[in-house]
């Protein structure tokens, strides 16, 4: 295998590797039975650890959205596992970033649970992963 086989075959793994934990997280968000469990056990783990952060009760509309975005990650994460290209790495790590701040606002300016950052940690580490692994199969011209 040629260096440069190497180098996309690395990338192909690294999309679908990330593609795949995004499946298995958003794909419990878009099924409504398992959604609830999800939420349930944030909120346990943010009492468990004494986080103290403020519990709500989600209406009829919350869950809908909860499971709206889980259906388009379901999608999201089936396109990169199907078609894992550089194109779409980048994007995703557009995604991550996007989905890193949007968590961040949450816990600092509307009191949602710091349990979450522990999301902002994988978007961040799978954003960081998949942007070397382009860059790698996509070398910058040396001119």
């Amino acid at each position: 295998m040629t260096p440069a086989a190497t180098r996309a075959s690395a990338l192909a793994l690294s999309v679908r590797v990330f593609a795949s934990f995004d499946l298995a997280v958003t794909g419990c968000l878009a099924i409504p039975p398992l959604a609830r469990v999800f939420i349930q056990l944030l909120f346990a783990g943010d009492a468990a650890l004494g986080l103290g952060s403020l519990r709500v009760e989600f209406q009829p509309l919350h869950w809908l959205f909860v499971n709206l975005a889980g259906v388009l990650g379901v999608l999201w994460a089936v396109a990169r596992l199907r078609t894992p290209t550089p194109e779409l790495a980048l994007l995703d790590v557009g995604g991550r970033l996007a989905v890193a701040a949007l968590i961040l606002y949450a816990t600092a300016a509307e009191g949602m649970t710091p349990l979450l950052h522990v999301f902002v940690a994988s978007e961040l580490g799978g954003a960081v992963t998949q942007y070397w692994a382009v860059r790698r199969a996509w070398p910058v011209p040396t001119e």
